[in-house]
């Protein structure tokens, strides 16, 4: 996203690409005195996986260990 995008959003806390931002957008957001959050996309991908928002599970796989309790020697 380039700054012209962002100055566009001043009014959000947050913004949003799913590509990445310029140099000049981190260094705008990081320098204005309300906080901006920038979530670039493999970010955004990060938080979709883990609140389970526009994704859904195609298999899942059981990991299974050693009851080591279970062999314990009386």
């Amino acid at each position: 996203m380039s700054l012209t995008g962002i100055g566009r959003l001043r009014r959000f806390r947050a913004v949003i690409t799913t590509s990445d931002f310029h140099k000049n957008a981190l260094d705008y957001a990081k320098g204005v005195t309300h906080k901006i959050i920038l979530i670039n996309g493999p970010r955004l991908a990060e938080l979709m996986i883990e609140y389970g928002v526009g994704v859904s599970t195609v298999r899942t796989i059981a990991l299974k260990r050693v009851d080591s309790d279970y062999f314990e020697e009386g």
